[in-house]
């Protein structure tokens, strides 16, 4: 039961990889409430003498394109991908929170009538530029500034209103 590094459907129905996706999520916990750097790489390193104790091969095995062959991962690189494992399982949990976080604080908004809507196009750009280049970059933050303003400001009325 060898963890096969690479991403894509292959690896990520092989039953290794999927009960890596098991351990990572065991020790996911453990690893975000651990303060030091020196304490989360022993969980790091946990992992990995776990999962080469329970596969005969090694564990983390990659496949060499040129030569077709399978070859064991050494334990620094095994090391990073167990820590880039647990990156993408904290930022996955975070962003699924965050998601929660955003779609709560949008229900107080109600939806705006189509004639209300904040427009982030400039009108006319030759105001500003020729007419053979783009609008500059200070233009388009000058746009982008006024309307998070605005929608600032919407926030600020909605929460006022509660």
């Amino acid at each position: 039961m060898d963890i096969i590094s690479g991403r894509g459907k292959i690896c990520n129905k092989r039953p290794g990889n999927k009960w890596f996706k098991e351990l990572i999520a065991n020790h996911l916990e453990q690893y975000s409430n651990t303060k030091t750097k020196m304490d989360k790489s022993l969980i790091v390193n946990k992992i990995v003498d776990e999962v080469r104790e329970n596969t005969p091969s090694g564990g983390f095995v990659r496949k060499i394109t040129k030569t077709g062959q399978w070859q064991v991962l050494d334990d620094t690189t095994a090391r990073e991908k167990v820590g880039h494992a647990i990156r993408d399982a904290l930022s996955a949990t975070h962003s699924a929170t965050s998601d929660n976080k955003v779609n709560k604080i949008s229900s107080i908004f109600e939806r705006p009538s189509s004639s209300s809507r904040l427009s982030f196009s400039i009108s006319d750009k030759r105001q500003h530029t020729s007419s053979h280049r783009r609008p500059s970059v200070r233009i388009l933050r000058r746009s982008l500034l006024a309307s998070q303003n605005s929608i600032l400001q919407m926030f600020q009325e909605a929460v006022s209103d509660m």
